[in-house]
């Protein structure tokens, strides 16, 4: 087989260092030898680094997977990433796509915090005009999740995944080991949050919705946890955090 992408790949790892190979398409290649001196190299330096590559480089070897366009079902325990454009046909600016076919924020939250739930990263494109510009309809959308993510980026940044389960209904889970757990529902929870799980929480710890600064009362009831939601408050997406005692 010929070594059609060893001289990019090699001049990427010796000239820039990365941290990340992140490959495309998958065709087949002989990238094995590349990402082996990839490798070696990071394993070999004076201060040894961790570095990883996804499976679209033609071969076996890979560190994660990349559903496109998709996100799992549930949650996949080895690390994955979610990735696709705001366009939904088009990872570039495509000048026949009109705004309204965009994602919206809620969609591009709701996928955010779907992903973390089931512990993907979520890889998010913006494709620029031919003079390099940003088209406005995206510059819109990232500060929209820019601005959820300054109040709730907490259950998004540093957590894990839940091993009793990623999700129920429009609720997704989220843990900060021995500090927090969050739960976020992507609808509007009216005047209550109720919750059919097990969620860890216990007598005298604090439950809060993050962006408004009171504690909320709760309560247990036939199992369930029942949380009173103030009214008027978020957007997009509720992020309910259990401060761990």
């Amino acid at each position: 087989m010929r070594d059609y992408q060893a001289p990019q790949m090699t001049e990427l790892v010796d000239g820039y260092d990365p941290d990340v190979i992140w490959c495309d398409i998958g065709g087949a290649n002989d990238s094995r030898r590349v990402l082996a001196d990839y490798f070696n190299k990071a394993k070999n330096r004076a201060v040894p680094k961790d570095v990883t590559v996804d499976d679209r480089c033609g071969i076996p070897t890979h560190d994660y997977t990349t559903p496109e366009y998709a996100t799992y079902p549930n949650t996949v325990v080895k690390k994955w990433e979610a990735s696709r454009g705001l366009d939904p046909r088009s990872y570039g600016w495509n000048r026949a796509t009109p705004d309204s076919m965009y994602m919206t924020a809620d969609e591009v939250i709701d996928t955010l915090v779907d992903t973390t739930s089931k512990n993907g990263n979520f890889l998010l494109d913006i494709g620029p005009r031919a003079d390099g510009s940003i088209p406005e309809i995206m510059q819109q959308r990232l500060r929209e999740t820019g601005a959820w993510l300054r109040t709730n980026g907490e259950s998004i940044y540093g957590t894990t995944y839940w091993s009793r389960m990623a999700q129920q209904g429009p609720l997704r889970f989220t843990v900060k080991p021995d500090q927090a757990f969050y739960i976020t529902s992507l609808v509007q929870p009216g005047s209550q949050l109720v919750v059919d799980a097990p969620v860890p929480v216990r007598d005298g710890d604090r439950i809060t919705l993050l962006g408004h600064d009171r504690p909320l009362k709760w309560t247990r009831s036939g199992g369930k946890l029942v949380v009173d939601v103030p009214s008027g408050v978020g957007r997009h997406a509720w992020v309910f955090k259990v401060a761990l005692s």
